[in-house]
């Protein structure tokens, strides 16, 4: 008797049986198989992984840059209003669109700035700074900054 295939093979009369027996050979060569199929499972599965860990990482670094981005132009807008008050007391506000280009990005921004008096001091003024990062696309920065500017003359 010989084995083929992991079978017991008999001959009967010049043919080949097979007698429908695995042989010790046939039942390592298949555990062997399982081994491998499960490990390469478990390698597909940690790469997959990997690949997604990776990707969320890059959402939350263009996020916080993002988030940083919109604060800087939230301290510029809020300058920008204290220049223009300076100027011109009467300055009410703006929508100062920045472009893509100036930002070194691949999207631009807009800072609306809006100047309305202060309830508290005469010669105050409350700015409300609102930046939108990004508009319409991902990822998006929205913040909001509210300052109080020193209009006229200055206090003795």
């Amino acid at each position: 008797m010989r084995s083929h295939r992991g079978l017991n093979v008999a001959r009967a009369s010049g043919r080949r049986l097979l007698t429908g027996q695995p042989t010790a050979t046939g039942d390592r060569a298949g555990a062997t198989a399982v081994i491998v199929v499960t490990a390469l499972v478990i390698v597909g599965l940690a790469a997959a992984a990997l690949v997604k860990t990776v990707g969320l990482q890059r959402h939350v670094v263009q996020a916080e840059s993002s988030r940083l981005q919109a604060e800087w132009l939230a301290t510029s807008g809020a300058q920008r209003a204290a220049l223009s008050l300076q100027a011109k007391s009467e300055y009410a506000g703006e929508v100062w669109d920045v472009s893509a280009e100036e930002l070194g990005r691949a999207h631009g921004a807009r800072v609306e700035i809006k100047v309305s008096p202060d309830p508290e001091a005469a010669n105050r003024r409350r700015v409300v700074i609102h930046v939108e990062l990004s508009p319409g696309s991902e990822p998006e920065a929205r913040i909001t900054r509210e300052v109080r500017v020193s209009v006229g003359e200055p206090q003795k």
